[in-house]
């Protein structure tokens, strides 16, 4: 299966589907995931946490 960049317009069409409110959510909790996964990387690096 290729797999290829979606174009501006593709993203914007799908975007539309979610309300701002739901946009947010998402975005808050991308966001916080990336939070977790930095720190943990961190602590790792410190021989905090093992892999």
């Amino acid at each position: 299966m290729e797999t290829r960049a979606k174009t501006p317009r593709e993203i914007k069409a799908a975007l539309r589907r979610y309300s701002k409110d739901e946009l947010l959510r998402l975005y808050n909790e991308m966001l916080l995931i990336r939070r977790f996964e930095e720190k943990a990387a961190e602590m790792y690096v410190r021989a905090k946490i093992g892999g």
